[in-house]
């Protein structure tokens, strides 16, 4: 159990004495301060160290760094942050807050070039033109919006110059995977500059192998993307740039099924016991995803403001199949297909940032169509015995959200060295559903049920901060914030209701610091939340389903640093912890093993019970050394970082030991810093991580491990 009260005197007794110590300790004189990171937390260019949000950014190198290749693997490089993937979906934790369910929004607002991306299957990217990524902690309801409860994920990729450059990797692994990326950007006129970025991958051997079909498991066959952009600058006070990007993905990471450690299946069968890897589905786990978009951003001087524009269009298919039973015998077989569409248009109006009094006003706009056409489920054999047991269910539905808001935010000085922050924001959400469910029995009869419904949703969110600036180094701040997400549709059970939308209230209190002559960064922050109407997902009938369940409490602590020890010597880390737990849920999904095989699935009170995929303790340093001698340059990189154990659902049944996580590379880069060529190991350790727990009576408990094992490799990168 963690001793709150004890880490709490720690970090004041080592953070207050170090502020005060200073200003009387020298460090050597030809160690480098730390840079600065420009964040726009607050839809604004700020010095990270000014802004009183908890933010984690990184650029490219600390990323690479770390060993971090994808969206996937932000929980090594950022503590406080979770991933689940469920059939190729992307579902961050924050905090403690996050989602279960993969046909919803997430409670996690991803942005990608300051556009916001609702479809959780378009979430998880390669980071092969990254110029920064930033989490920022807490609700961000007023400037982010309806969908940003636990945080947001700004990721923001290289930005056209021109002057001519570019750069071009290959690299290969331990499982005969081929990686490329390319970037290349230049001039096209004195007025316009563009870049293109692209990668892909493909992999020759999987981690694992299904011996029913006597192939590979969990590989790539096909993964790609492209991006380009243009910037145009017709004169000195305006800006353009358009973006268009497109990705195909087509990879065996869908589920493959085995039982949960300790448990057996309904469905009897022989278990692989080589590797979690290994499975005895009927079909493939395969995923295909082709997904793309365009988006305008046009930005004018207008004096007492910027002006900006942002406009996009988003379009995604996704098709995966799965053995639900992981079985060798045909039991349950599910096939959905998703359609996704998406246009926003954002208005901001930002003040200029050298005055005293900085405002942000804009309006948000948002058209998302999300649904199944269709989802299929096979059953068979045991599962379907008799000529009117149900053969298969086919569900075609569409859920199309159309949300407007209008907000607003300003800071200003109300004393010396004090500013208080209020920011407010009014949505106006309204959902709308149809959908279909058909059932076609052995005997060939079959019945449908339709569905038709509308809901509309109006909500305030705000904020309120005041910060000190004690010191020029040294900043400290309160704030109280409230987030909301939209409720919606269970596009996977048409029949079930729709659910409510949830809301979340955050206190915070931080500090901000430079140290030792600004050779240590040390920011840290508590926080305390109150979480109400949980949107909580389910198993009814086969199919989860989304429902308004429970209330919590959420609390913690958390702190980021970085330090240069010497020229040649840098330290990055942080550490989080956090105490979740449902205040009311009285009828919450409770699953029991049973002694046969199968499960129980009963109601029952998971009051008390911390929050699924929330970690009470997780943390991670990064530690960097890079020489220059006539050789070259020289950098060893190790990153350890440590996750806590967490379980899957509200019963705390499944669980997902704590365990660490080892990456490191060894780089050389030639004196003209034109080649560079490194080696590298992600999962030193070779843990073996649970992504995904499905609990179904008819079936059992199945969970499936779609997480890399230990891979090594190396990669040669060339820059021009």
């Amino acid at each position: 159990m963690v001793n709150w009260k004890r880490w709490a005197v720690a970090v004041t007794a080592v953070a207050m004495p170090t502020l005060g110590e200073a200003q009387q300790r020298s460090a050597s004189v030809d160690t480098p301060q730390i840079e600065d990171i420009v964040v726009t937390a607050q839809k604004r260019a700020q010095n990270l160290q000014d802004v009183p949000i908890a933010i984690t950014a990184a650029g490219p190198e600390q990323v690479a760094a770390a060993g971090v290749t994808s969206t996937n693997q932000l929980n090594v490089l950022v503590p406080g942050v979770n991933i689940r993937t469920t059939v190729g979906s992307f579902q961050p934790t924050i905090r403690g807050v996050g989602t279960s369910a993969n046909n919803v929004e997430n409670p996690v607002a991803l942005y990608i070039d300051d556009v916001y991306y609702p479809f959780q299957r378009e979430g998880g990217r390669d980071l092969n033109d990254l110029a920064q990524i930033a989490v920022l902690k807490g609700p961000q309801g007023t400037l982010f919006g309806r969908n940003a409860t636990g945080g947001v994920l700004q990721i923001t990729t290289r930005r056209p110059e021109h002057a001519f450059s570019g750069n071009l990797r290959v690299g290969i692994d331990n499982y005969a995977t081929l990686r490329s990326d390319i970037f290349v950007t230049g001039g096209l006129s004195e007025a316009v500059a563009g870049s293109l970025s692209g990668s892909f991958a493909t992999q020759g051997n999987g981690w694992g192998h299904n011996r029913t079909l006597d192939r590979d498991t969990f590989k790539i066959h096909e993964n790609w993307s492209v991006r380009g952009k243009l910037l145009v600058e017709p004169d000195a006070l305006t800006e353009l740039v358009l973006i268009g990007d497109y990705q195909r993905r087509n990879e065996d990471f869908a589920p493959y099924n085995r039982p949960y450690p300790g448990t057996t299946l309904v469905i009897r069968g022989a278990i692989p016991t080589g590797s979690v890897y290994d499975s005895l589905a009927n079909i493939d786990g395969n995923l295909r995803l082709n997904a793309g978009g365009v988006s305008l951003k046009a930005k004018r001087d207008l004096g007492f403001a910027d002006a900006i524009s942002i406009s996009a269009f988003r379009k995604a298919h996704a098709k995966a199949q799965w053995d639900a039973d992981g079985t060798a015998a045909q039991a349950q077989n599910n096939v959905p297909e998703n359609r996704t569409r998406m246009i926003s248009q954002e208005i901001q109006i930002v003040s200029p940032s050298k005055t005293e009094f900085h405002w942000t006003a804009g309006m948000f706009y948002l058209n998302y169509r999300n649904g199944v056409d269709p989802f299929s489920r096979f059953f068979f054999g045991q599962l379907a015995p008799l000529p009117t047991s149900n053969a298969r269910t086919v569900i075609n539905d569409r859920e199309t959200a159309e949300s407007i808001a209008l907000f607003g935010q300003a800071d200003f000085p109300i004393f010396s060295s004090t500013r208080l922050t209020l920011g407010g924001r009014w949505t106006e959400e309204k959902r709308s559903f149809t959908g279909t469910t058909m059932s076609i029995r052995n005997n060939g009869a079959s019945t449908q049920i339709s569905q038709a419904s509308s809901q509309t949703v109006r909500r305030p969110t705000w904020r309120m901060s005041l910060d000190h600036r004690f010191t020029d180094n040294f900043l400290g701040y309160l704030s109280y914030n409230r987030g909301f997400k939209s409720g919606g549709y269970n596009v996977t059970q048409p029949t079930a209701p729709a659910y409510d939308p949830e809301r979340l209230d955050a206190y915070e209190a931080g500090f901000k610091s430079e140290l030792l002559d600004r050779r240590v960064r040390l920011n840290a922050a508590a926080f305390y939340y109150r979480y109400h109407d949980l949107q909580l997902a389910k198993v009814v009938a086969g199919a989860l389903t989304i429902s308004n369940a429970a209330s919590a409490e959420i609390y913690g602590a958390e702190a980021d640093v970085e330090a240069r020890i010497t020229p040649e010597f840098r330290l990055v880390g942080g550490l989080s912890l956090v105490h979740t737990a449902y205040t009311q849920y009285p009828n919450a999904q409770i699953v029991s093993p049973n002694p046969t095989g199968g499960i129980t699935v009963a109601s029952g009170d998971a009051t008390g019970n911390r929050l699924q995929l929330a970690q009470k303790v997780s943390g991670s340093i990064t530690a960097t050394y890079k020489h220059t001698s006539r050789l070259g340059v020289f950098e060893v990189s190790v990153t350890e970082s440590y996750n806590g154990d967490y379980y899957f659902d509200p019963d705390n049944f499944a669980r997902q030991p704590a365990y660490n996580m080892i990456n490191g590379s060894v780089a050389w880069t030639d004196s003209a810093a034109r080649v560079t060529a490194t080696l590298f190991v992600r999962n030193l350790l070779d843990k073996k991580i649970i992504g995904q727990v499905s609990s179904a009576a008819n079936i059992g408990l199945v969970v499936t491990y779609p997480y890399e094992p230990r891979v090594f490799g190396a990669n040669v990168r060339y820059s021009f």
